[in-house]
């Protein structure tokens, strides 16, 4: 398989994966990514919301886009901070679930 030289196709992947809550793809989309750019900051971003939609190791997703927002500065290419406080939300709202049972 080729394999784009640049990180911005792998980012519109990884986007249509997350908006399509398929962790698998978006994992190794973003893995694929990290092979030609591994300090892109969305990577993180990516991250967390994979963690998120697989329901695991929730306070590392918390962190990776707490991490984003607060480090991250607002770009029209780039995930959007209010897109990383919703899956935060989300994350948050899991979380409360699951301290309940």
């Amino acid at each position: 398989a080729q394999h784009p030289p640049r990180i911005e196709p792998y980012m519109e992947a990884a986007e249509f994966f997350a908006n399509r809550n398929d962790s698998a793809n978006l994992d190794r989309t973003v893995d694929a990514a990290a092979l030609v750019n591994a300090r892109d900051p969305r990577l993180e971003y990516y991250r967390g919301v994979s963690l998120a939609l697989r329901q695991t190791q929730l306070a590392a997703a918390r962190d990776l886009l707490k991490a984003y927002v607060d480090n991250v500065p607002e770009r029209s290419d780039y995930p959007s901070h209010h897109s990383a406080m919703e899956w935060l939300r989300r994350i948050d709202s899991n979380r409360s679930l699951e301290n309940r049972n």
